[in-house]
């Protein structure tokens, strides 16, 4: 995070550790004396003993975190404080905090469509994650995470829709496999939609980002060009009118815009 004021107690300076997972390094200020440890780079620079963490959610339900969390700690030395924010409060408190000019956020678990925003803002700094890192990932995903060349976050873990279906009544309605392209949900839909089921469904109302990126990066579209502009309009037009096309045709349920993410299971499981 950038501060006009006051620099921030620790900020992120260097990268990866030996298993794969982010290192976060601190650095001071000479004027800051709460942080101490090893030096690193000039004399105002040193490796904070603490960092703040803000989860989204509690660790109880996200054990993926919390062991990167152990991880780091027994490869770094470095303590970690957790604070654990309801996702649905997250984004707001960080952008309170950093509007305020506030240093006690070191590091944040979020989603990438926050990004643009917070780098725009001057709130965050680049890790030092070079290409033998970030090399593992596919390029869809490190270009999310990154801006003219560096990146800005770090993945540990990602976020895919599935597709849940019922081979069993497929083959009742004569199909061997499951759709595989748009129009084959549409043909397949209509068939397989009757009184008590719905041909397809797709959780949207607390999903509904996630829904739609799906769907965007199946039309072959994404959110952002390299220069933080909005590019998803043509291929967003192509995803509604799908959406459209599922509406018409009956194939989706009722409320759909109200449809949870157990309710779509449900749905799906029963129903294609």
């Amino acid at each position: 995070m950038k501060d006009t004021h006051y620099k921030t107690r620790r900020r992120f300076i260097t990268g990866v550790g030996a298993t794969g997972a982010v290192a976060l390094a601190g650095c001071t200020d000479s004027n800051d004396s709460g942080s101490s440890g090893a030096t690193a780079g000039s004399g105002s620079e040193s490796m904070a003993d603490e960092i703040v963490f803000y989860n989204s959610g509690s660790l109880e339900f996200d054990p993926g975190t919390e062991t990167n969390i152990e991880r780091f700690e027994e490869e770094t030395g470095i303590s970690v404080e957790v604070n654990e924010v309801p996702w649905s409060n997250l984004k707001t408190s960080l952008t309170t905090i950093w509007r305020n000019e506030d240093n006690k956020v070191d590091a944040f678990n979020g989603p990438t469509w926050w990004l643009a925003d917070f780098v725009s803002s001057g709130w965050l700094e680049p890790l030092g994650l070079g290409d033998d890192h970030m090399s593992k990932f596919p390029d869809s995903l490190t270009n999310l995470v990154q801006f003219d060349g560096q990146t800005y976050m770090a993945p540990e873990f990602g976020k895919w829709g599935s597709y849940l279906y019922d081979q069993q009544y497929l083959e009742q309605q004569g199909f061997e496999s499951p759709p595989d392209t748009w129009d084959e949900v549409l043909e397949q839909g209509e068939q397989l939609a009757s009184d008590d089921k719905a041909g397809f469904a797709f959780t949207w109302s607390d999903k509904s980002v996630f829904t739609f990126k799906q769907f965007l990066y199946q039309a072959g579209g994404q959110l952002f060009n390299d220069s933080n502009e909005p590019t998803f309009v043509e291929e967003g037009v192509e995803v509604l009118e799908f959406f459209d096309q599922l509406r018409e045709r009956n194939i989706i349920p009722d409320g759909m815009s109200s449809l949870s993410t157990s309710q779509s299971r449900l749905v799906r499981t029963s129903a294609c």
